[in-house]
């Protein structure tokens, strides 16, 4: 994920004043800090969930886990 953002950001995580232009033509200097937000980390929890769901389901067709659940 880093070798991803040195080619478009620089740095995975960062700081810096960026200049920013308005819309009436100015442009201005702005505080900007990025990183990875909380969407980046649900993702991955997801989908460590979702791997999990399917290992457990390929163990219980293979009957190396026993179902307790019994689904009416």
């Amino acid at each position: 994920m880093s070798k991803i953002t040195e080619l478009t950001l620089g740095d995975l995580y960062g700081e810096a004043i960026l200049d920013v232009t308005l819309p009436n033509g100015e442009t201005t200097c702005m505080l900007s800090n990025w990183g990875l937000g909380l969407g980046f980390y649900l993702c991955i929890f997801s989908s460590i969930i979702l791997i999990l769901a399917g290992i457990i389901d390929f163990l219980r067709k293979k009957k190396w886990i026993k179902d307790k659940l019994k689904i009416k």
